[in-house]
């Protein structure tokens, strides 16, 4: 039923994943309710691979448009988390599935923890950070919107002292597991034939941003990616990707670095009309293997939407 509802749509169903952790690790105070485990990635490969072909985006939108279409998926991956590397990358090659991996590169960089993450384990893990730390933190949570609503400076300022405790008291399979990919991880992907997009520098919510701190997050993301991988870079995820969190403006600027399309988190299927607003579906801890299957079925569509604010 939810097969025949999946292939009958003949569009794109692309996933959005943020991390993959190790079985054992399900249910650990620092995993975040966004991760799923390797078994559970397994499962979900092995019933995707019955429904459909496996493509990435980028190939998908060069594609003929014009041609017999079928219904078929792609695996995208948000910030990266290095467990996604550790974990989800030798389940994609068991399956022979190549992902788009977005990278957060200022993060890749200099190891910091993403801001959800620190904002999560101040209250989790409260032990791990100072009080002062931790009031500041709290200061900016308790504003208006929280800390997806604040500018990249005033997080950072915010949030600093508490990330900077977090990194060297976390145990160290958790830092392991929820610091960004490297540099030559990144690469590694790269040559294994997955495609790499970008996130930002700093996994900067545009929409909250001055037109300035915009450009830059585009601008030195796209071109330290491109440097690094000596290739060009096609695909861009908007941090959080929802209303409100982009506009037309970042489209021009994406267009103008060279990038053909950007996803949201806007559930549905992709949409070739909408190049620079392509609807994923996020996957995460929660998901059983009857509500994953109900995901691709599209039935979940439009309540999604309302619950993430689109309609």
């Amino acid at each position: 039923m939810f097969k025949r509802a999946f292939q009958q749509r003949r569009a794109l169903r692309v996933l959005c994943y943020h991390g993959v952790c190790a079985d054992d690790e399900a249910g650990a105070p620092w995993v975040p309710a966004t991760f799923v485990t390797a078994g559970a990635f397994a499962a979900q490969l092995d019933m995707l691979r019955r429904y459909g072909p496996a493509v990435t985006v980028a190939e998908w939108l060069a594609a003929d448009p014009d041609a017999p279409a079928e219904s078929a998926w792609a695996i995208t991956f948000d910030d990266v988390a290095a467990c996604a590397f550790d974990h989800a990358r030798p389940v994609l090659a068991r399956y022979g599935v190549r992902a788009t991996w977005y990278i957060a590169t200022g993060h890749v960089t200099s190891g910091r923890l993403f801001d959800s993450d620190v904002v999560r384990l101040v209250r989790a893990c409260p032990e791990l950070v100072s009080p002062a730390a931790r009031e500041a933190a709290e200061h900016i949570v308790r504003r208006r919107g929280g800390h997806k609503r604040c500018p990249v400076d005033e997080l950072r300022a915010a949030l600093g002292s508490a990330e900077a405790e977090l990194r060297t008291r976390l145990p160290a399979p958790a830092y392991a597991a929820l610091r960004a990919v490297s540099w030559e991880q990144v690469t590694a992907l790269a040559a294994e034939g997955h495609e790499i997009g970008g996130h930002t520098v700093d996994h900067a919510i545009l929409g909250v941003q001055t037109a300035a701190e915009r450009d830059r997050q585009v601008d030195e993301c796209v071109s330290a990616l491109r440097q690094r991988l000596g290739c060009p870079v096609l695909g861009f995820a908007f941090p959080n990707g929802g209303p409100g969190d982009f506009g037309p403006g970042d489209e021009q600027r994406l267009a103008a670095a060279g990038v053909r399309y950007a996803v949201t988190t806007r559930c549905g299927d992709a949409d070739r009309r909408h190049p620079y607003a392509l609807n994923r579906v996020c996957v995460g801890g929660r998901h059983t293997r009857a509500s994953f299957a109900l995901e691709l079925s599209g039935w979940l569509d439009r309540r999604r939407l309302m619950q993430q604010g689109w309609l």
